[in-house]
């Protein structure tokens, strides 16, 4: 771009013989590097036309905000190839060692270790004893101030031993678990695997009502009874 300014218009005779050596060295420049060549060819293609500004807008303008707004924000798509704004692994070791030099980097780094010990010492020696403290005298437990545990009063106890001795009983006669293991509800089974009392006279209760439970034991043997009774 330097070149270009001081050449002037290169379809015009030089102005100055700064122009002129700046010519030379774009005439090389333009031999050597194949983009700025053809650059240069399409532009001198543009302004050799009767109306280089609307093809210029047209062709190079329009475009050029059409891809911007694909692309995003420019400065944002720039960053990457502007050699102050890259990645970090594409810096060297040097460059690396350089910027945390002149950005006070290892400063940073030991006061923020400090900083991480000094929070640490804190946190140990005045954040987590306050609390236990203030909470052992709200509880009268402060080196061993505690009252003694409450006993169990005798209505508690005689209520323990009298369930203790209902369950046994229980037990004993067999009527503990039966109520549990008859319930088709208690079970994992959709329905019970053997014959239970009131199942093999009565079926299964129907399609809908197979989870009904029902114990007619007492039922049928009051029936039976009746019948005994009406035969005499």
């Amino acid at each position: 771009m330097r070149l270009y300014h001081e050449a002037g218009h290169l379809w015009e005779p030089p102005p100055s013989e700064r122009a002129l050596e700046a010519r030379k060295y774009l005439d090389k420049l333009l031999a050597e590097d194949w983009d700025v060549r053809k650059c240069h060819e399409e532009l001198k293609e543009y302004f050799a036309s009767p109306n280089p500004e609307e093809r210029l807008y047209k062709d190079v303008y329009i475009p050029g905000v059409m891809r911007q707004h694909a692309v995003g924000n420019w400065e944002e798509h720039l960053r990457f190839s502007d050699i102050d704004f890259r990645p970090w692994h594409y810096y060297t070791k040097g460059e690396f060692m350089e910027n945390m030099r002149e950005g006070q980097g290892w400063e940073t780094i030991g006061i923020l270790w400090l900083l991480y010990f000094s929070l640490g010492f804190l946190e140990r020696t005045v954040m987590i004893p306050s609390p236990i403290v203030l909470g052992s005298r709200a509880a009268r437990r402060y080196y061993g101030k505690a009252l003694p545990p409450m006993e169990y009063s005798p209505m508690h106890v005689r209520n323990q031993l009298t369930k203790k001795a209902v369950v046994s009983k229980m037990v004993r006669d067999g009527r503990a678990h039966r109520v549990h293991y008859e319930d088709p509800l208690m079970s994992t089974r959709t329905r019970p695997s053997g014959p239970l009392d009131g199942w093999t006279d009565q079926g299964w209760l129907g399609r809908n009502l197979e989870f009904v439970w029902r114990d007619v034991t007492a039922l049928r043997r009051e029936q039976e009874s009746m019948k005994s009774w009406m035969s005499n």
